[in-house]
Parts: C-alpha cells; sequence; structure tokens
C-alpha cells in the first residue's frame, strides 16, 4: 500500500507476520525496535527473548566461569562449555564470571540421536515428562535436575513420558542475560 501504518496487538505472532519494524514494550517502556527476525535472534534482553518465540524461549539461572582458556555454564543440572568464539565475545564485552541467565529456543534443542557427530560440549541429560504430537512436529516438556525445558523436535522421534534423552543445545544460538538487570550480554 506504500502507507506507513501503525498496528497495535498483544499477539507476537500476528506482529511478526505483519511488521516490517516492530516496538516491544513492556509496563510502557520501549524494550526494542526492530525487525521481526532481528528480534528473534538478537533480542535485547530477555523480556524480548521470551516474549518473542512460540513455544517461549527455556531460561536457565547459571554461574558462568571464565577463564583465559574457555567458558563454562554451570546451572546446577547440567554444565555447558560454550563455544571459543562465545567466550571471546563475553571477554571483550567485559563480562567477568558471575550469575547469568542462559536462554535457549526449542528449535534450538536436539535429540542426540540426530545430530550427526554431535559435540559433547552442548550435551545434557534429560527425562521427558509431556510428549505433544502436533502432526509436523513433537513438543517436549522436559526435566533436566530442578530444571524444566521445553523442545520441539522433528515429527519421526520416538519418545515416551518418562524416557531419559540425550539432547544437545546448539551453542552457536544460546543467549546470555545479565541474572539482575535481564540485558543480553552478547
Amino acid at each position: 500500500l506504500q502507507t506507513t501504518m501503525i498496528y497495535v496487538t498483544h499477539d507476537q505472532v500476528e506482529a511478526m507476520t505483519l511488521g516490517d519494524r516492530i516496538v516491544v514494550m513492556n509496563k510502557s517502556e520501549i524494550q526494542q525496535t526492530d525487525a521481526p527476525m532481528a528480534l528473534y535472534d538478537r533480542p535485547t534482553n530477555r523480556f524480548v527473548a521470551g516474549f518473542i518465540g512460540s513455544p517461549p524461549m527455556n531460561f536457565f539461572k547459571c554461574k558462568l566461569i571464565l577463564s583465559d582458556a574457555e567458558a563454562r555454564l554451570d546451572a546446577g543440572g547440567f554444565k555447558l562449555k560454550l563455544l571459543p568464539r562465545t567466550a571471546e565475545s563475553l571477554r571483550k564485552a567485559g563480562v567477568r564470571a558471575e550469575e547469568v541467565i542462559l536462554g535457549i529456543r526449542p528449535e534450538d534443542v536436539y535429540d542426540k540421536l540426530f545430530m550427526p557427530a554431535s559435540d559433547e560440549s552442548g550435551m545434557i541429560q534429560a527425562t521427558v515428562e509431556v510428549v505433544e504430537p502436533l502432526g509436523a512436529e513433537i513438543y517436549l516438556s522436559l526435566r533436566c535436575g530442578g530444571h524444566s525445558l521445553m523442545a520441539r523436535m522433528r515429527k519421526d522421534i520416538s519418545v515416551t513420558e518418562g524416557q531419559d534423552m540425550d539432547l544437545v543445545f546448539d551453542l552457536r544460538r544460546i543467549h546470555l542475560f545479565d541474572a539482575s538487570s535481564g540485558r543480553a550480554l552478547i
């Protein structure tokens, strides 16, 4: 139409499909203004990360252990070794060892059986609590230690409630947020 329009909605799916630019607000405060996929891929804070995407992003409180050689996350129920480029980005941003929030989208959690030569540094073990077959995909509600998480899986996996699974986090797609402010760290 070549016309600028402002459309207000609480439906994030509607906003993502209709908008060229989206303004995400919380309590009358602008959190982020960006293109739909930029909001999805590069949220500036935990609120935006949790608001955009369906099912919503998984969040885990972790202890960040950052040394000159590597970076690790300890979530209590699982530990992850971060990619060298993530560790370098954290160092360049001046982040020190501290409590952080790890964010990972359900579609970035994979069944290890479907990952060719997967790296063990992104692997966790979890127990399936609920299986939701949706036709083209399956949503899994899982428990890992004291943590709950959601995974969106291929429709052709064979899984039952109570089953233990080896899962792989795509460490290229994780998000790290400051535990107190919620702002994105990298």
